[in-house]
């Protein structure tokens, strides 16, 4: 069955939910329940797993997390510390020959895999914009670069680039969309209905990359959380930690001729 499996990647910390309203509870535990209502999942043609990769340094998860939640999880741990190091933990212990990604932090709409899975083929990665949304669940923003939350690829995309750079605090993400791009690969990058209207910086930046379709939905169909520890917080709050994403984002400008998206 392999052969028609989807993996869902998940990389986590086991950071505690920082909504309110969700005290003793889990990131990974709202992560799981948009993967398990996916509508994907109750077509026959399909098997969905999620392989939950656990950062080095991420303590035991406890029994209410080791269920089924309707789909098959497991649970695998990386050598070493970081997000890009727990995903490609995960992907190697996953079965799928589609790959499917999802930060622990962030949502998907329940006809996501749906959606995105029927482009795949003809495409090799798919990506999308997000709804950013506050810690009340408020929508705050349309994101357009094409982040992890976002990515559905062919397999073997991912095992021909070499997965995640490891060695990269932050932007390991954008280095792999690097990798993709200059391997020429075929991508496709799905907006809301009316995000031509938006015409925002960076959807024209995705575009040179990337097919752009225009969807149905009003609103995008992945959900990023605006977490208070995750690392996009760290850059803009931490004087450190933004000088280490500026001098990551110089290396890649220099490794590909631009910051690719």
């Amino acid at each position: 069955m392999s052969g028609r499996t989807i993996s869902v990647v998940i990389p986590t910390l086991l950071q505690p939910d920082a909504r309110p309203g969700h005290a003793g509870a889990l990131w990974v535990e709202s992560a799981l329940r948009s993967v398990r209502a996916q509508t994907i999942a109750v077509d026959t043609q399909w098997r969905l797993e999620v392989v939950v990769g656990l950062d080095a340094n991420a303590p035991e998860p406890d029994s209410r997390l080791l269920g089924t939640h309707g789909v098959e999880v497991r649970w695998c741990r990386a050598d070493r510390p970081g997000r890009a190091a727990a995903a490609n933990a995960a992907v190697q212990a996953a079965a799928g020959t589609v790959l499917a990604f999802l930060d622990d932090d962030d949502r998907w709409d329940p006809r996501w895999l749906a959606s995105a899975t029927q482009h795949v083929g003809r495409f090799e990665l798919v990506s999308a914009s997000q709804q950013l949304i506050d810690l009340s669940d408020n929508p705050v923003a349309i994101f357009d670069f094409a982040v992890p939350s976002t990515w559905v690829m062919c397999r073997e995309v991912w095992e021909a680039s070499g997965g995640m750079d490891e060695a990269l605090w932050c932007h390991a993400d954008t280095d792999f969309l690097g990798r993709v791009n200059a391997a020429g690969r075929r991508r496709l990058h799905i907006v809301e209905r009316g995000a031509a209207a938006r015409a925002s910086k960076m959807l024209k930046e995705v575009a040179r990359c990337s097919a752009i379709l225009e969807a149905s939905e009003l609103k995008p169909l992945v959900t990023r959380s605006v977490n208070p520890t995750g690392i996009t917080v760290a850059i803009r709050t931490n004087r450190d930690a933004a000088a280490t994403s500026l001098e990551i984002h110089r290396i890649l400008l220099k490794r590909y001729g631009c910051f690719p998206y």
